[in-house]
Parts: C-alpha cells; structure tokens; sequence
C-alpha cells in the first residue's frame, strides 16, 4: 500500500492494508487521502477521482513573508489588531475608520491588517499612529492558506490584547480555525457585523452566516450598526443578548444646523452605489412614474448593474453625476428637497445619517436597521422594497408638503443628536472596552517607566 511519502507505522500500515482490501480501488483512494488529512500532512498528489492541494516544497515564502511583516512593525507591541478586507468608499469603511480613530484617541497602539490583495482608495484617511500591513503589499505572493498561516503566526507570536475583525473573511477564517490558541494568549475577540448579503433565491449569506456557528460563542463581543441586527443574530444563532451590542457610526454635526429648504424644488437626491442590494430596478420605476421630478443620481457602478444603470441615466429627468466622497458636498451643491434612499436588505446606512447631517428629509425602506432612524415620526419609511407606488406617493408628500418635511426632519435630527454624535459613539465604546477590561499598553507602561524612574531619583537632604 502507497503511503503517500508518510512514515508510517508498520502496525498501522497493517490495519490499513487489511481494511483496504475490503474497498474498492476508488474506494481506497479515498480512505488514504482521508489518512492523509487526519495527520494534516500535505502531499502532492493527483488521481482519477481525487485532486488534493499541492504543499509547497518549502516554507521559505511563507518565512520571508513573515520577517517583512515584523521588520514592517517594529518592535512595538500592539494593544489592537484590527482585520479589514479593504478600505473604499463605503459606510462600512467609513465605520471601520472611525474605530480605528476611537482606539489611537484613547491611546491603543493599533495594527490594521488588510486582508485583500486590492487597492484601498481610502487608505490615506487611516488615522496617523496606525500601523498598516496591506496583504498586496506583504502577502501578495502566496497561497490564501499561507496567508491565513502568516498572520495566525502573527497573532500568536506578537499577542495583543484585542483582536477586532469587521468585513474580513480572512480574519474570520483564523478566529475560527485558532481562537482557542489566540485566546490562550490573552486576546479578547471582537467582531462588527453590519448586514447580511442575499443570493438571488433571497437566501442570506455572508460572514455572519459563514462563521458565527462555528465561533459565534468564542467571541466576547459582537457590534452591529442597529438593535434589530442584534436581536436577529441572537435569535438566528443563540448568542448572548448581552454580548450583542449597538455601536451607531457617527457623523460630523455642521457648524451651523442645517434646515430643510422651504422653497419648492422639484429635485430629488439619490447617491449610493448602483448593485443589486440597492434595487436600481427599483429606482428605474420610480423615476419613470415621477417624469416631473428631477433625480440626482451619485455613487459607482458595479459592473453587473451597468445595464441597468444605462437604462435609468438615460431619462431625461436624471441627472448624473458619478461616484462621491464626501456626502456633504454633493448635498451643498445641489439645491435637492429631499433623499430618497432604495435597499433590498440593510443595516443602518451611514448615508441616511448624512443626509439628515446635510439638512434633506429622507425616504428610505423598512428593511434592516433603517428603522432605527428612519420612523413615520421622522421620515418616510416605506413598507416593503419592492413598493413602488408608496415611493411615489412619500416622493410627492415629500416635495409638496414643505412644512411637514420640516417637521420630521427635526425629530429626525433630535435622534441623530442622541445617536450618532461622536461623544456617543465614543462613550458607547468606552462602556465595550471597560467590559473587556482592556487597558492601553502603551500608557500602561508609562506610567510603570515614570513611577520606577520616581524610584531612582536621589532624596533631597533634609
């Protein structure tokens, strides 16, 4: 019997051989591959009924990989590794930014770890005094299990006392295959969560889905972007209720409140990106049914969404004008009297916060998180996504009605005021951390430095 290249034991080979010979052929194939992945050994083998994957001859990519990452890093011990896929235009990213803000401002030493072998447009908005080990940069070269080897290594050989992960399907992988040996270590485990995706039979999918089964009850903290993600996750999963907790993202308050227009304008703003999730199909029929009612249109095209996204910038009510950066600029450039907002499935957009922020009274569909901000009390909010005819309607109310779309607009701005400042987005992760018990490093060993050297100064003669 072919042992692969393994050193087996001769009783061992025995039994196997005795136990194959009852198999057949094809059948013995199969119990010597599955020999060789109970060891966890990789071999370099092909069959007509199994391919395996190919072990490199060596580990010396994988080594030099490694030595650049901690030349990379210093000597510095970090208090925070935090994993993201990339960092784009997005809420999400926008909401990965401002963690990564909270921990330097409240003194952590912060590793970011880019996960995707991708260009990160807004990788010059991470905040100064973050690491950054970008995965093009460093991992580019291997294979995605030497990767997740790297920097499980990484993890274990330079420990931290937080490891947050949020949109990174590698991180998730490593806490799901290690997080007993990186809890072993001391690292408390911390995850964001901000939506379920949904494949076109309307079944949900994406990290939550993936891996909160297998490491759901390993994590000391799960933060979501709205209460009613939270309350699903527990029911869906049996997770902790406590262990559940609502971080809202903030937003930059104007100087000077900014209020709805009263003029009557006949211009809508739209701006998100043009994918499946937002129902562009959706946007298309409401903007056919509003042919007296101007549509803005801002935000990138995916590229299976283009021909639809032709459809709808070729009316002659739509006014495009591309992908955006900063949501208040577009609001100040166009005099719009309103925000109208489309979604099959959400969390709590950051761009609705925004809006409201920008001074626009919002429409947008009951779905995910949204109705965290968006109430009958303080917007529009639409029943169902696929209910054209009540966009319409909120669209007309909305243009026509300017005193009403004054009056949900300020209750709107009281929750935003309450919810989404920076000081309660602040002291709601003050509330996170004193729970895990995590205190800065760096600061920690300051003050230890500054009472020894306390020790040493000579005693004034008296």
């Amino acid at each position: 019997m072919d042992d692969g290249g393994l050193t087996m034991h001769p009783v061992v080979r025995k039994v196997l051989k005795r136990i194959y010979s009852y198999f057949s052929p094809s059948m013995q194939v199969r119990l010597q591959a599955l020999y060789v992945m109970v060891f966890e050994r990789q071999i370099t083998r092909q069959t007509p009924n199994i391919v395996l994957r190919t072990a490199p001859a060596d580990n010396s990519l994988r080594e030099a990989a490694y030595a650049d990452i901690c030349a990379h890093c210093g000597e510095v011990h970090f208090d925070v590794v935090f994993f993201a896929q990339w960092l784009t235009r997005g809420g999400a990213d926008k909401e990965i930014l401002q963690y990564l803000r909270y921990y330097v401002e409240r003194g952590y030493r912060v590793l970011l770890i880019l996960t995707e072998i991708v260009d990160s447009p807004w990788l010059e908005r991470v905040p100064a005094g973050v690491t950054v080990v970008e995965a093009k940069a460093f991992l580019s070269g291997l294979s995605p299990d030497d990767r997740d080897l790297v920097l499980t290594r990484l993890l274990l050989q330079r420990p931290s006392a937080l490891i947050h992960v949020a949109n990174s399907e590698v991180g998730w992988r490593i806490l799901c295959n290690h997080f007993r040996a990186v809890k072993t270590r001391g690292s408390r485990l911390v995850a964001s969560l901000f939506c379920d995706d949904y494949d076109e039979l309307g079944r949900p999918h994406g990290c939550a889905q993936s891996f909160l089964p297998s490491v759901g009850l390993a994590l000391d903290m799960v933060l979501t972007d709205s209460s009613q993600y939270c309350d699903a996750l527990a029911h869906r999963f049996g997770l902790d209720r406590q262990r559940l907790t609502t971080v809202h993202a903030w937003t930059d308050f104007p100087a000077k409140e900014t209020m709805p227009s009263q003029e009557t304008t006949r211009r809508i703003l739209w701006a998100s990106r043009f994918c499946r999730q937002k129902r562009p199909d959706i946007l298309l029929s409401i903007a056919q049914a509003l042919p007296d009612v101007t549509f803005v249109i801002c935000g990138e095209i995916d590229r299976p969404s283009a021909p639809i996204a032709v459809k709808i910038l070729s009316l002659r009510n739509v006014r495009w004008h591309g992908p955006f950066d900063s949501f208040a600029d577009i609001a100040a450039k166009f005099d719009c009297g309103g925000f109208l907002y489309t979604s099959g499935w959400d969390g709590l957009p950051n761009v609705l916060v925004e809006a409201v922020a920008a001074g626009l009274s919002i429409i947008a569909p009951n779905v995910g998180g949204i109705g965290d901000l968006c109430k009958p009390a303080t917007g529009w909010l639409i029943a169902s996504p696929e209910d054209v005819n009540g966009y319409v309607a909120a669209v007309r109310d909305l243009l026509s009605n300017r005193l009403e779309a004054l009056k949900r607009w300020q209750q709107a701005w009281s929750l935003l005021e309450q919810n989404h400042s920076k000081r309660a987005f602040d002291e709601a992760m003050d509330g996170i951390i004193a729970r895990l018990g995590i205190a800065p490093f760096g600061a920690e060993r300051a003050r230890t430095r500054k009472k020894f050297m306390r020790t040493l100064r000579p005693r004034r003669n008296e």
